[in-house]
């Protein structure tokens, strides 16, 4: 090293001749200036750069990154931006609060604190500006997909060798309606009557099918009735649709016919019969459908007229409570998917449930209690029953509560099954559940 050989130099320049006391202020010196070239080497380290004089320069911001996840966002929806700031070396650096702002303020907006409000489809680029630095990031924001589809009307009747123009809303999650989006019909017996992809209905024979829409892998079915004439039953009312009953009581029912047109028809024998169902003696009922209560049970009561049938349950009990209050509540009221239907029951009452419980004659199934908020001044209770071995028609699915003191609330509500699938059906091939 170049300063170790000149102070070896010096040292034996001084010894040669100079006093003692010379020597030793010349020896001091030497050491200081190696000390000095020591320091000066040593200096340096993370986020600072020598500079040509030797002294490290302080980080100084360079970059702004933006960070949003996702890039892409539904309309409608928010998500947040923040900014992370590089300095010369590319080391993170701490960084103030940044100015916001949004090349395309109608596609979306960003505030002050970074919230990004997706307003409508299309591309827009986040600016953050920060001590004179910008960064950018480029968004997109996307329609919100389909969740849900109604058909319009669902169900339907028409007479053979008429057409109908069916409608297909379609909705996201939050119940928003959707336009300008693509759903496809299709008929599930072509033979019955078919359906173009836009909607457009032709009954061919007298007989049911299903017509299905379908938009975004989201479909949704509407039960078709196609009758022979005019005037002959396309459906078969039963009243009371829920009646419970002390033993001994007795109630009468009664039919009300309708034709493809939902015009109600002039009086037609009716057959009554009893469907099994759990405590298959506890009612009986005449020709005329006048029911008498004998033990304590359900039953289902169904009345026949030119081939077509309605239905309703009758409960023989003592200790069933009007002020339970069922009723089937939304998000549908009875949604048939494949060979399931789900079921959405709502309990309305001052004391604690121990079950609710939901049953479509000899089928049954315990259902689940479901959090709706707490705005809700009721309880949803949640299930679905396996339908596959119910031939095609109209049924009762009924839905009974059960208090803490052994009091019954009941409800009743009828869906129609169109489409007879999986074992003893048709042959069809079962829809996937």
């Amino acid at each position: 090293m170049h300063i170790a050989a000149h102070t070896h130099s010096v040292r034996n320049r001084v010894s040669g001749g100079a006093s003692s006391g010379l020597r030793r202020a010349i020896l001091a010196g030497c050491r200081l200036v190696v000390s000095v070239a020591v320091l000066v080497s040593g200096c340096g380290g993370a986020g600072s750069t020598a500079t040509s004089s030797g002294i490290a320069s302080p980080p100084v911001l360079t970059v702004v990154n933006i960070v949003v996840s996702p890039l892409d966002i539904i309309a409608g929806e928010t998500a947040l931006a923040s900014v992370a700031g590089l300095d010369q070396n590319g080391v993170g650096i701490a960084i103030g609060t940044p100015v916001w702002s949004s090349t395309s303020p109608a596609t979306a907006t960003v505030s002050a604190s970074g919230v990004i409000n997706a307003l409508t489809v299309g591309e827009t680029t986040l600016i953050a500006t920060v001590a004179g630095k910008q960064g950018q990031r480029t968004i997109t924001v996307i329609p919100p997909p389909i969740a849900r589809i109604d058909i319009d009307p669902t169900p339907f009747r028409m007479l053979r060798g008429t057409s109908r123009q069916l409608r297909a809303l379609a909705f996201d999650v939050k119940a928003r309606e959707l336009t300008e989006r693509k759903i496809v019909f299709t008929s599930s017996d072509p033979t019955k009557a078919t359906v173009t992809p836009d909607g457009l209905v032709t009954a061919l024979a007298p007989g049911g099918t299903t017509i299905i829409a379908t938009g975004e892998r989201i479909t949704s079915e509407s039960a078709l009735t196609v009758t022979a004439t005019p005037d002959s039953v396309a459906t078969v009312t039963i009243s009371p649709s829920i009646k419970a009953l002390k033993i001994g009581e007795t109630v009468q029912l009664s039919a009300t016919l309708r034709d493809s047109t939902d015009k109600v028809l002039a009086p037609r024998p009716v057959e009554w019969a009893l469907t099994g169902a759990p405590g298959n003696n506890a009612a009986t009922v005449s020709p005329t459908g006048l029911v008498t209560a004998l033990a304590t049970g359900t039953v289902i009561v169904e009345g026949f007229s030119e081939g077509q049938h309605g239905s309703v349950t009758i409960i023989v009990g003592d200790n069933v409570d009007d002020s339970i209050k069922v009723s089937f509540a939304r998000p549908a009221e009875n949604e048939l998917i494949g060979d399931t239907l789900l079921v959405y029951v709502a309990v309305q009452t001052n004391r604690k449930l121990v079950s609710v419980s939901a049953s479509v004659g000899v089928l049954r199934v315990t259902l689940v209690l479901t959090p709706v908020g707490p705005l809700c001044l009721s309880e949803l209770w949640v299930g679905a029953i396996d339908i596959t071995d119910l031939p095609t028609g109209p049924y009762q699915v009924l839905a009974t509560a059960t208090d803490i003191t052994g009091a019954h609330g009941l409800g009743s509500r009828q869906f129609q099954r169109n489409t007879r699938t999986g074992k003893g059906g048709s042959g069809e091939t079962p829809r996937q559940k």
